[in-house]
């Protein structure tokens, strides 16, 4: 995952999308300013990921574990509804992953 988390990065995109802990773990790892939106994390705060739910800080926010998972699809719109017009986005593939 560190692998794919170097080149995504070295692309730059302008939003990086992450489905699970460690793939989340392994882009934040690998860069601090491109924006990072996880869904599916379990415990966003005890990773170490945000500061705190309400006030998430840095670069990265997301969707906890809890939320429907069939609402993927509704989240990357979403995503590009906020972001200022990306280019490019990224998904990191791997276990459950949204590809």
């Amino acid at each position: 995952m560190r692998r794919f988390a170097m080149e995504l990065v070295a692309l730059p995109p302008d939003v990086l999308l992450s489905s699970t802990t460690p793939t989340t773990t392994a882009l934040l790892q690998q860069t601090r300013t491109i924006p990072i939106v996880f869904a599916l994390v379990a415990d966003p705060v005890g990773s170490g990921f945000v500061a705190s739910l309400a006030q998430p800080g840095g670069n990265v926010t997301g969707f906890m574990f809890t939320t429907e998972p069939t609402m993927a699809g509704k989240w990357v719109e979403l995503l590009k509804e906020i972001a200022r017009r990306p280019d490019r986005d990224a998904v990191q593939p791997g276990n459950g992953d949204i590809c």
